[in-house]
């Protein structure tokens, strides 16, 4: 499994956004947001409108069809 934290994305230059940035997106139409955590913790809550996508390969079937769509993966565990 792969541990990437705020550093790490830094490091790998991966884009972040605060959660304002975020909403800001959702609310405009042009995000698609993918929750990565556990199972227990998706169930516990998650994002409203995430795609629970888990910890394993993602499924083609779940990404848009529009390949310049904003795709927003998450997750909170740290384990």
């Amino acid at each position: 499994m792969l541990l990437l934290t705020f550093g790490h994305a830094r490091a790998l230059q991966i884009p972040t956004m605060t959660p304002a940035e975020l909403r800001s997106q959702l609310e405009a139409g042009q995000a698609r947001v993918f929750d990565s955590n556990r199972t227990t913790l998706w169930r516990t809550g998650h994002i409203p409108g995430a795609v629970f996508v888990g910890q394993e390969e993602i499924a083609p079937a779940v990404l848009p069809e529009d390949r310049t769509a904003l795709l927003v993966f998450y997750c909170r565990d740290s384990t």
